[in-house]
């Protein structure tokens, strides 16, 4: 490695903050605060003008709570699902007032979109009052503080105005909006198609927009419609078209109403209108790929059948190169469903490195396709492993069949390798307030010595923005428990908190980070200790979403977690084609989702594989980043599981 000249912001480590592995017994710690109009009268929805914000103070993560929002006389509000009543009563839930939140991450504040009306009741006398946000009144998670789960705001409720005497012609202002008279679905369809595409249709209504809820039986609570527990399954508001297509979740039942608007009049909202789907007999059909038969390796084709192991000597290598052997490598592939299937590649990685890729595999109907490559492999023991259709490029009937393929490796005869550390740059990721968080991990098979820590002269780690140094640390100063220490350690911090001018500034940058820069420590590759990202700041709001160039919008995801992989849709508004826009899932840099299905409502993505369990988030670009700019849809949370 060459050696660059450290630039030191800082030497000593003070104020970072460390990330690891919870301790027995710790728990989520969740803190709410919320802001609310300063007046309100009975019977107004307050919708989105109420902002709730939840912070997790714990060490782990917070999976399911409920967030609900209660009105009350005074600041005294029961720690229990708050109940709903169309007429006032004390401590009472605000139609449609609860939402759900998932998985959120240690030390990290989320701020919770409301779905809701949120109408005060109609009949709510005039004085001061106090809209309370309750965290988690299931106490569903558990907590080092359960006292700290409600917030207040003060919100004066004042008499709704009375109507003067009307003037002679004025009448004609006080019309109601015609209601729009719904065409399609009937009322009692019955659909068997797949996807479960609904397009309503109703009679236009000269000079008005439209809004549009679906309502979706069993979806949120067995037995009940999403409308009676809170906000109906779907909203669609200023619509200039009397239409609205949408695909429906499921085999459940669902129903639809309209109404008219201009400006602050409403009509009333038409009649429910029903219908269902059967898709028990519109399965389509899809490829299915897999592993056909076992794994043979070296120059005379040993077989090892899956999940068991076998020993390789000097007699079975292509070739050693400085002590790393090389072997030939032999399995085939096939497809399952008499589907053609493809473009699509497979990996093999060893101890979890990828060590070789096939790109740009395709298979016909039941064909078997056999394949040869080769890999370094060892000398130390290990475990190589396949993944057929890798990155998901293909959309198959299963998914479950294309990893679990596996041998363990063990190695006999070889030149004794000496031990060394390999220290690398893991992840660099954007965390709130625009701060940067830096992860390093040693991949050797030997522990960074004690010189290595040494304050003055251990190991430096620099960062550069674009180009320019971005302050630099030594890893005694943040490896303060010495996790790297031992092969496999990793250790994790955030980059200089105390320090504002070490922020990342608006938009996307291109972040660089170098640990040995200064070759403190000798290891077993030197050529793998920079990794560079390109991180966002201020392009990934959790909350309301606004206007953006390109005219696009998310509004929620379905589901929000799942395994690397896993396929789920992006609700929202998408135009008719994709153009020159890029979904993304983002943790620190940008990972492009693979696009299944786009439609102007929906898009049906899958997840990329390789990325690491944790919290992420997913929107779409109007543009490819790298070309400046920094227009979104707005950004969702979703949790990638194990």
């Amino acid at each position: 490695m060459k050696r660059n000249a450290l630039v030191f912001m800082c030497i000593l480590a003070m104020g970072v903050l460390f990330v690891a592995t919870a301790l027995p017994g710790a728990s989520a710690d969740l803190f709410p605060t919320i802001k609310c109009p300063g007046t309100a009268t009975p019977g107004q929805e307050l919708g989105k003008s109420i902002k709730v914000m939840v912070e997790n103070r714990g060490d782990v993560p917070a999976a399911r709570f409920a967030v609900d929002l209660v009105l009350s006389s005074d600041l005294t509000v029961p720690m229990k699902y708050a109940v709903y009543s169309a007429t006032f009563k004390e401590d009472c839930l605000l139609l449609g007032g609860r939402e759900h939140e998932e998985n959120l991450a240690p030390h990290t504040t989320r701020s919770v979109t409301l779905y809701g009306n949120n109408r005060i009741p109609a009949d709510t006398p005039p004085g001061v009052y106090y809209l309370a946000a309750v965290i988690d009144p299931g106490n569903e998670v558990s907590e080092s503080n359960e006292r700290n789960n409600i917030a207040f705001c003060r919100i004066t409720i004042k008499k709704k105005a009375m109507l003067g005497t009307l003037k002679p012609g004025s009448m004609n202002l006080m019309k109601r909006l015609k209601t729009p008279e719904q065409i399609s679905p009937e009322n009692g369809s019955l659909m068997k198609h797949y996807p479960r595409t609904v397009k309503l249709r109703w009679r236009a209504i000269r000079n008005v927009r439209y809004d549009v809820q679906i309502d979706c039986l069993h979806c949120r609570q067995s037995g009940q419609w999403d409308s009676e527990n809170g906000p109906a399954w779907k909203s669609a508001s200023g619509l200039e078209n009397p239409n609205y297509d949408f695909v429906f979740v499921g085999d459940n039942k669902g129903r639809w109403r309209v109404r008219s608007t201009r400006g602050n009049m409403k009509s009333a909202w038409s009649p429910w209108w029903y219908f269902r789907f059967n898709t028990s007999t519109a399965a389509i059909k899809k490829p299915d790929l897999g592993m056909y038969g076992f794994l043979k390796l070296g120059k005379n084709k040993r077989l090892v059948k899956w999940g068991q192991s076998i020993t390789l000597t000097p007699a079975d290598a292509t070739l050693i190169s400085n002590g790393k052997p090389a072997f030939e490598v032999y399995y085939a592939c096939r497809e399952f469903n008499n589907i053609a299937a493809g473009p699509f590649l497979n990996k093999l990685f060893f101890n979890g490195n990828l060590v070789s890729k096939q790109t740009n595999l395709n298979l016909g109907p039941g064909e078997i396709r056999p394949i040869h490559t080769q890999a370094y492999l060892g000398p130390q023991d290990g475990r190589l492993k396949i993944n057929i259709d890798a990155d998901n490029e293909v959309a198959e009937s299963r998914e479950d069949n294309n990893f679990n393929f596996f041998v363990k490796l063990r190695f006999k005869g070889f030149p004794a390798v000496h031990a060394l550390p390999d220290l690398v740059v893991k992840d660099i990721r954007t965390i709130e307030d625009c701060k940067m968080k830096v992860t390093i991990a040693n991949i050797g098979n030997a522990g960074v010595p004690a010189a290595g820590y040494d304050l003055k002269n251990g190991v430096a780690i620099q960062m550069y923005r674009f180009s320019d140094p971005w302050g630099g640390i030594r890893l005694g100063a943040v490896d303060t428990g010495g996790n790297l220490k031992s092969p496999g350690g990793v250790v994790s911090w955030i980059w200089f908190p105390g320090s504002a001018n070490l922020n990342l500034s608006p938009g996307v940058q291109s972040i660089k980070v170098v640990v040995d820069n200064n070759n403190a420590v000798t290891e077993s590759n030197e050529g793998n200790n920079h990794r560079t990202e390109r991180l966002a700041c201020g392009t990934e709001s959790s909350g309301e979403t606004p206007d953006r160039p390109c005219g696009v919008r998310l509004d929620r995801l379905s589901p929000s977690t799942g395994k690397a992989g896993t396929v789920f849709r992006m609700y929202g508004q998408w135009g008719g084609s994709q153009g020159t826009m890029i979904p993304a899932i983002n943790r620190g840099g940008m990972n492009r989702l693979i696009v299944v299905h786009w439609s102007s409502t929906i898009l049906t993505v899958r997840v990329p594989t390789g990325l690491e369990p944790g919290v992420y988030k997913v929107g779409v670009y109007c543009s490819d980043p790298a070309a400046g700019t920094t227009y979104s849809s707005g950004w969702k949370d979703f949790n990638i599981r194990r």
